[in-house]
């Protein structure tokens, strides 16, 4: 009888079980186990701000190269050497070579933020990969490479932020003594790009120069065939000295707008006429906004850590990692 008894228990413990059994089984795959990989999704930001040193490694830097009209995908800090070493002298003081690549890392991410990739020109930062470098550097390229890659590996990740955001970390060769305010050259003020005594920039080589040009090329070039220097005159400068505004016969044109119609070094200049040819003296290199290589390098000489010289050239910014 308890046998009986036994196996009648036996069996509707039996019917109990196993339809919880299968709604379990049913249940666990509608739901998914947890460690299926879901399919990846459209990268629409770069989300520097969260990663890890290990997320850091994987990122790469989509370069459009010029010539080629190639897009390659280049490793973060494998791209920060090739602009280090195409956009400041290898022979720089290494405190120089650290900050111009913290810049140079800000920029590139700061710019992909709004864009697909960057320019392998200075429409962007110039970039040489380390074939374009042997053949740049010859002999020199070991130890030249060895600098670089030194100075990129010690600052590796650290980026510039205002408020916790990236910068628009510009820079440029020299200034004419005094950098320029953002506003002044683009089209957007920055709290952290202001105008400041950069006077190490005076003894930089070619510091003042002078480019000559036919009448007819300055006329060709400015789009005016009845064009005499006379015409010409400065209408205004800016904060840190460069033309602002110039008169061009019956035109007012930006000083950077004139720089870029003659291809001057910098919209620092005055001109004369002497020899029958149009003699234009420029004064410093480049835009004039954010870090003066030439500046970096002497701070460096006496002594300033690459911490030192951003915040000196960009104001109330904070040096992090990203």
């Amino acid at each position: 009888m308890k046998n009986i008894v036994a196996a009648i228990f036996g069996f509707i413990l039996l019917l109990t079980l196993i339809p919880l059994s299968i709604f379990l089984v049913l249940s666990e795959n509608e739901q998914g186990p947890s460690n299926v990989l879901m399919p990846p999704t459209v990268k629409t930001e770069w989300p520097y701000a969260e990663n890890s040193e290990e997320e850091l490694r994987s990122i790469v830097v989509p370069v459009m190269r010029y010539e080629s009209n190639v897009l390659e995908e280049v490793d973060l800090e494998q791209y920060i050497i090739g602009v280090v070493a195409s956009e400041m002298s290898p022979t720089f003081e290494i405190e120089a070579l650290k900050a111009q690549a913290v810049a140079a890392r800000t920029f590139v991410l700061y710019s992909l933020q709004s864009a697909d990739y960057v320019v392998d020109t200075v429409m962007d930062q110039v970039f040489r990969d380390e074939s374009q470098l042997r053949e740049r550097w010859g002999q020199d390229f070991d130890r030249h490479w060895e600098t670089i890659s030194e100075a990129v590996m010690a600052t590796k990740g650290l980026v510039m932020t205002h408020n916790d955001e990236l910068i628009a970390a510009m820079f440029f060769s020299m200034s004419n003594g005094r950098t320029e305010n953002s506003e002044e050259v683009f089209s957007s003020a920055r709290p952290y790009l202001r105008s400041i005594e950069s006077p190490w920039d005076l003894q930089a080589p070619r510091f003042e120069t002078e480019t000559e040009f036919t009448l007819a090329d300055f006329r060709n070039r400015l789009g005016n065939n009845s064009l005499n220097v006379s015409d010409i005159s400065i209408l205004s400068r800016t904060t840190g000295g460069n033309v602002s505004e110039v008169q061009v016969g019956n035109t007012v044109m930006t000083g950077p707008d004139f720089r870029r119609a003659l291809g001057l070094r910098s919209a620092d200049f005055t001109i004369r006429s002497a020899n029958n040819m149009v003699v234009i003296t420029t004064r410093g290199n480049g835009h004039g906004v954010g870090m003066s290589q030439y500046g970096a390098n002497e701070l460096a000489r006496q002594g300033k850590t690459f911490d030192y010289i951003l915040n000196f050239y960009y104001q109330e910014i904070k040096i992090a990692e990203k």
